[in-house]
């Protein structure tokens, strides 16, 4: 029998490995780096030996729409949108580029992946346990309808995540049950019986049903890769919440010092504290000190609110930054068998974050086919809009080699460590309420 060559395994007993994965990681970024999509695709065609694995997903004014598929504004409160905000989408990846049709065609099946928050999960599971639609958002049945129409794949991911920390609770529990089911409904939506009676059933027998959400629970609490994200998704919520809380105290304490100041303090706590620089949150954080509580994802922290209700606020605000990072996440697993790309998005009745995913969306996303973490290059500038005069300064203090490998040397902050930082910013933040 003739023997098959195994490069990675040649790779991996000769000692190579890692400084080939160096060079394919150097090739990625020069493909995210690129100043134009012709430029990107012609390093990729340049780089193709290297990074063939690789899939990349650009943000373009000319490519496929997501509009009216992940991407919705309905009558009220709510909004579906994707990673890459309200732009179009253009796909790079080796299967794509050999299968383009001689005029240029091709056709791509795409799973359309959409997260819940935990307060959208709470509105749709009431209606699926047959309750009135009382004191629930007016849109709530658009948003089922839209469900219904079967272009979107329901991803609980996010809610799972979310609250999986707190089952012990037994009510707590039962709720987390509940809203699967109610999942598993939405999965599996009679069409028909929703537009003619408004009822959310499964269109599944009651014993496929009952099975579908045993094996639903199973995969969503016991996978061993599932422990994995909610571990990678918890330190997550964590450090957005110790950025949110240094962000407030820096504008609540000097509240007159330049946007430049500002910045520059945030970065310094990134930099020395959390040994990490956070894009996204260092744009939000930039308009917030612009914008104040005219920024609606701040609307509710405001100096004369309790000190209870501030930390309650602020943890709530953490967990939705940490479900952007988690849809990047979701964007790594592998599609459905009839898709070739993952492109996640997230639905939502709080305008706040919906102004957030917008303001914070994705010029390019790449994944590799084994479901590492994700290379992305937020659409915002780096300290946000308008901040060009004093980019250069903060350029060299917080990102030239010697800093970044200043971070680099520095061990991440463990759970612990975290929780330590945390209390110790809600003990100023505690004196902050009090003085005032």
């Amino acid at each position: 029998m003739q023997r098959v060559f195994d490069a990675t395994a040649h790779l991996e007993r000769s000692g190579a490995m890692p400084q080939v994965r160096a060079l394919e990681e150097e090739c990625v970024l020069q493909v995210l780096h690129a100043d134009t999509i012709a430029a990107a695709t012609e390093r990729y065609l340049k780089y193709m030996p290297l990074i063939n694995p690789w899939r990349f997903i650009f943000a373009v004014p000319k490519g496929i729409s997501l509009n009216g598929l992940i991407n919705r504004k309905f009558s009220k409160t709510a909004t579906s949108i994707s990673l890459f905000g309200d732009s179009e989408v253009l796909f790079l990846d080796a299967r794509t580029l050999s299968e383009k049709s001689s005029d240029g065609v091709n056709l791509l099946a795409i799973d359309y992946s959409i997260g819940l928050d935990t307060q959208a999960a709470s509105y749709l599971r009431r209606l699926t346990q047959g309750e009135r639609s009382d004191g629930l958002p007016e849109d709530v049945a658009e948003v089922i309808a839209f469900i219904a129409e079967g272009h979107i794949n329901i991803d609980p991911l996010p809610y799972v995540l979310e609250n999986i920390v707190s089952l012990e609770d037994r009510k707590t529990l039962g709720a987390f049950e509940a809203t699967l089911e109610a999942y598993a409904h939405l999965r599996s939506i009679d069409a028909g019986l929703f537009q003619r009676c408004g009822v959310v059933r499964s269109r599944h027998s009651a014993d496929r049903h009952a099975r579908e959400v045993a094996a639903l629970k199973h995969t969503l609490l016991h996978a061993p890769e599932m422990k994995a994200v909610a571990r990678e998704l918890c330190v997550f919520q964590l450090t957005k919440k110790a950025i949110l809380l240094k962000s407030v105290l820096i504008q609540w304490e000097s509240p007159q010092k330049s946007l430049h100041a500002k910045i520059e303090k945030l970065l310094a706590f990134m930099h020395v504290k959390l040994g990490k620089v956070s894009q996204r949150e260092l744009v939000l954080a930039s308009t917030y000190f612009e914008q104040h509580q005219n920024l609606l994802f701040f609307r509710k922290i405001q100096t004369g609110k309790p000190f209870e209700k501030l930390i309650k606020e602020i943890n709530g605000m953490s967990w939705d930054l940490a479900h952007l990072r988690g849809m990047e996440r979701i964007g790594t697993f592998e599609p459905f068998d009839f898709a070739r790309h993952t492109v996640p998005g997230f639905l939502t009745f709080d305008e706040g974050l919906a102004d957030v995913l917008r303001t914070n969306s994705l010029r390019v996303f790449a994944v590799r086919q084994d479901g590492e973490r994700p290379y992305t290059i937020p659409a915002s500038p780096r300290f946000g809009h308008g901040t060009e005069e004093f980019d250069a300064a903060l350029e060299k203090r917080f990102y030239s080699d010697i800093a970044r490998q200043e971070r680099a040397n520095r061990s991440r902050l463990t759970n612990g460590e975290l929780t330590v930082l945390i209390s110790s910013l809600e003990s100023e933040l505690r004196s902050y309420c009090s003085l005032t």
